[in-house]
């Protein structure tokens, strides 16, 4: 289900040249960062804040402000 899920969305992105998926799409982490099966805990959720930061500021263009 969750590959055909990012097989849609990558094809519905596929008009927008600026417009990118995360990857990878579906991630796992270790179990000190999650609360149960399907949620991350307070250390998930900085964890992955930080990877979705890093990848925004490697996406993002560059801004002459």
């Amino acid at each position: 289900a969750m590959a055909r899920l990012e097989a849609e969305i990558e094809k519905t992105i596929r008009p927008y040249p600026g417009v990118s998926v995360y990857k990878p799409f579906l991630r796992f982490y270790p179990n000190d960062l999650c609360s149960d099966m399907r949620h991350v805990n307070y250390r998930g959720a900085l964890h992955n804040t930080e990877e979705l930061a890093a990848w925004i500021r490697s996406h993002w263009p560059a801004r002459e402000d």
